[in-house]
C-alpha cells in the first residue's frame, strides 16, 4: 500500500556548523564522541545511497549514542533519519510505517530543541520530503525546513554549500508541486534556473513537467521577477485564529452550521438515508462553491460515509479514496481550519488500516488539534480535548508504537481528573501492562483445562487484549488436531481465527484468516446443531466482519435473532447484560440491511427492557420519532 519511496541524502555542505549539545561538559564533547557521530554520518551516507547493511550499523550505533548523549541533538536527528532508512528498507508495511513514525518524531524534537541548526534542519525536510504526502502529510513541514535553511543562505552565504543552496531550492519547488501549489513551485525553480542556467537543474526542472524556456523566458522581464513565498510568521500566527470571511461568506457558513451539520450529525450516527440526504446537501452546497475547503471537507466526509453505507466494494473504495483526496486539498488550502482538521482526522481514524493505511494521517491530524488546544483552551472543550488524547493514544497502538500510546494514556490518566477518560486511560494501561505471555507454559493442563484456558484467552481477545486471540489460537489448534470431530473446540478455534482477522492491519491476511475461521464456525454449528455458544460465537463474527466484503450480517440478523427468542425462553442461556447487547446488535443489523422499522422497535424493546444508561445514548438521535 506504501510506495517505496526514493531517500536522497542531505547534501555534504554545512559549513562550521558544530556538535551542538545542551552541556558544554556533556561527553558528545570529548574527542570519542565526536570519532563515534562522524563514523555513525558516514554509515548514514552510504545507508541513504542504498546500502542496507550500513543503515543497520549506523542505527545501532546512534542508538547507542542518543542513549548514552540525550543533549546531543545533533545526533538525535541523525537517529531520527536512520530509523526511517530502516523504514524505507524494510518488507512488511506496517513496520515500515512504525519505523517512519518513530524518525519523525525523533527528528521533530532535534528541531524543536535546536531549531537553528542547519544540519538537522536539512535531515528533517529531506525526510519529510520523500514520505509519501498521502499517508503522512509532512510537505508543509519539508516547506518549513527548506525555507529556513534558504533564508539563511541569503543572509549568510557561509552557512552552507552553494551546491546545498540549489538543491534545497530544487526541493522546494518539488514539494510545491506536490501540494498542488504550481505557481510557487514555478516561482522557486524560476529563481533556481536564474542562478545556475547551465546546470543539471535545467534537466531535472524539465523532468518535472515544466517548461523551462518558458521559465526563462519571464526571468527575463524585470516585472516578472518574484520572490520566493518565505513563511510569514506573523500570517502563520494570525492563521491559527478562526477565519473571519466576508459578510456573504459567513452567512453561508451559518447556513452549513444550522442545517448542515444537523445533517452531518444524523448521517455519522445513522443508516443508509440519513447519510444520502447529508451527502445530496453537501453536494448542493459544494458545487455552488468549490473554492470553500469547509463545505469541500463536510461534502468528503459525507462521501466516506457513503463508502461505509456501500453494498459492494467498489463503490466502498471509490467513495473513500475520493474523500480522501478531497479531505487532503481541503487541509492544503486552510492546514489551520481545526474543523477540516478533525473531519480529515476522524475520517482517516475511521478507515480500515489494512487497506487505506491512513492511521499516520490521523495521528498526524490529532496531535495538531492537541497543539492547538494546549496552546489555546477556549477551542474546544475539555473533555473534547481528552478525547483527541484518547484516539490519540488507539491510533499509535493500532499500527504497533505501544510506547508511543502508552506515554499519551499516562498523560490523559495524569490530567483527566474524575471524568470518564480516567478509567478509559487506566483501562488502556492495564491492557498494555497485563499482556498475554505468548510462551507461559500450559503443557501440564489436561485437555478440559487447556479448553478453558483457551476460552479464557477467546474471551481476553473479544474484550481486545492484546496478543490473547494468538494465544487462544495457538492452544485451539493443537485441541483441534487432537479432536477434529469436538464442535466446541472447533466452533473457538474459527472465532478465535477470526479475531486474527479483526485485528490484523494487512488486507490479504484479513481475508485469509477471516475466510478460515467462517469455515471452522459453520463446520461447528452444524456438528454441534442446537449449541447456542456455538451460535453466539458464529452471530458475532458475522456481525463484526466488513459488510462490504462478506456480506453476512443478513446471516448475523438470524443468529442474533434466535438466541434472543432462545433467552426469553431461558433467562439462564446468557446473562441479562449479553441479552441487551444482542438487541442492540441486531437493531444494528437491521439498520445495515436497510430496515429500519425493525430496527427501531427493536431498539424499542431494548430501551424498555435494559437498565443500562449506555444504551439511551448511544441509540438518541436513532430514535426520533418513536414511541415510548
Amino acid at each position: 500500500m506504501f510506495k517505496h519511496m526514493p531517500y536522497k541524502p542531505p547534501m555534504n555542505g554545512y559549513k562550521n556548523v558544530p556538535v551542538q549539545t545542551e552541556n558544554k561538559n556533556e561527553a558528545s564533547d570529548s574527542e570519542e564522541s565526536r570519532i563515534q557521530l562522524e563514523e555513525a554520518i558516514k554509515l548514514h551516507k552510504l545507508g541513504t545511497e542504498g546500502d542496507k547493511e550500513a543503515v543497520k550499523k549506523c542505527y545501532e550505533l546512534l542508538k547507542m549514542i542518543h542513549s548514552t548523549q540525550p543533549g546531543n541533538y545533533l545526533a538525535e536527528a541523525y537517529f531520527g533519519s536512520a530509523t526511517s532508512l530502516l523504514g524505507r528498507d524494510e518488507i512488511n508495511p506496517n513496520q515500515r510505517f512504525k519505523l517512519a513514525m518513530k524518525g519523525l518524531k525523533l527528528m521533530d524534537n532535534a528541531v524543536s530543541k535546536q531549531p537553528d541548526n542547519i544540519e538537522i534542519r536539512l535531515l528533517r525536510g529531506q525526510v519529510c520530503y520523500r514520505l509519501p504526502e498521502m499517508y503522512f502529510h509532512r510537505t508543509a513541514t519539508a516547506l518549513e525546513d527548506f525555507d529556513f535553511i534558504i533564508s539563511t543562505y541569503e543572509k549568510d552565504a557561509n552557512s552552507v554549500s552553494d551546491e546545498t543552496y540549489r538543491q534545497v531550492l530544487f526541493n522546494l519547488g518539488g514539494a510545491y508541486k506536490n501540494l498542488n501549489r504550481m505557481q510557487e513551485a514555478e516561482n522557486v525553480w524560476r529563481k533556481l534556473l536564474s542562478i545556475a542556467p547551465e546546470s543539471k537543474y535545467v534537466q531535472m526542472v524539465r523532468q518535472e513537467g515544466i517548461a523551462v524556456t518558458k521559465l526563462q523566458k519571464e526571468e527575463k522581464s524585470p516585472q516578472l521577477q518574484q520572490e520566493i513565498p518565505h513563511i510569514d510568521k506573523a500570517k502563520v500566527e494570525a492563521a491559527k485564529k478562526v477565519e473571519s470571511g466576508t459578510d456573504s461568506g459567513e452567512a453561508l457558513k451559518k447556513k452549513v452550521l444550522v442545517e448542515g451539520l444537523e445533517l452531518h450529525s444524523r448521517a455519522f450516527s445513522g443508516g443508509r438515508e440519513d447519510v444520502a440526504k447529508a451527502s445530496e446537501y453537501f453536494e448542493k452546497l459544494y458545487n455552488q462553491n468549490p473554492g470553500d475547503s469547509l463545505i469541500a471537507a463536510y461534502y468528503a466526509d459525507c462521501l466516506s460515509l457513503m463508502g461505509r453505507e456501500a453494498r459492494e466494494p467498489s463503490a466502498m473504495f471509490g467513495s473513500a479514496i475520493r474523500a480522501i483526496k478531497m479531505l487532503d486539498s481541503a487541509v492544503n488550502g486552510s492546514p489551520d481550519n481545526i474543523e477540516i482538521r478533525l473531519l480529515r482526522a476522524n475520517q482517516s481514524y475511521r478507515l480500515p488500516e489494512s487497506f487505506f493505511k491512513r492511521t499516520a494521517t490521523a495521528i498526524n491530524d490529532f496531535e495538531y488539534l492537541i497543539g492547538r488546544y494546549e496552546n489555546d483552551n477556549s477551542l474546544m472543550t475539555q473533555d473534547f480535548y481528552y478525547n483527541l488524547l484518547y484516539l490519540l493514544g488507539k491510533s499509535y497502538q493500532r499500527i504497533g508504537m505501544e510506547s508511543e500510546a502508552e506515554t499519551i494514556w499516562k498523560k490523559l490518566l495524569s490530567i483527566s481528573g474524575n471524568s470518564k477518560y480516567k478509567g478509559l486511560a487506566n483501562k488502556e494501561l492495564n491492557n498494555i501492562s497485563d499482556k498475554i505471555d505468548l510462551n507461559s507454559d500450559i503443557s501440564r493442563l489436561d485437555s478440559e483445562a487447556l479448553l478453558n484456558e483457551a476460552i479464557r484467552f477467546h474471551d481476553l481477545a473479544v474484550e481486545g487484549k492484546q496478543n490473547a486471540a494468538a494465544k487462544a489460537c495457538g492452544i485451539l489448534e493443537k485441541l483441534y488436531k487432537a479432536q477434529p470431530n469436538n464442535p466446541i473446540i472447533e466452533g473457538y478455534y474459527g472465532s478465535s481465527i477470526a479475531l486474527m482477522a479483526r485485528d490484523s492491519s494487512e488486507s490479504q491476511v484479513l481475508f485469509d484468516y477471516a475466510i478460515k475461521g467462517i469455515k471452522h464456525l459453520k463446520n461447528a454449528v452444524t456438528r454441534g446443531y442446537g449449541d447456542n455458544r456455538l451460535k453466539f460465537l458464529r452471530a458475532n463474527v458475522f456481525y463484526n466482519l466488513p459488510e462490504v466484503f462478506f456480506h453476512l450480517t443478513d446471516k448475523a440478523a438470524k443468529d442474533f435473532k434466535s438466541l434472543i427468542t432462545a433467552y426469553e425462553n431461558d433467562n439462564s442461556l446468557f446473562s441479562e447484560e449479553c441479552y441487551w447487547q444482542m438487541l442492540y446488535d441486531l437493531g444494528v443489523c437491521y439498520e445495515r440491511l436497510n430496515a429500519r422499522d425493525k430496527a427501531k422497535k427493536t431498539w424499542q424493546k431494548l430501551l424498555n427492557v435494559s437498565t443500562d444508561p449506555k444504551y439511551r445514548s448511544l441509540l438518541g438521535s436513532k430514535m426520533e420519532g418513536s414511541d415510548g
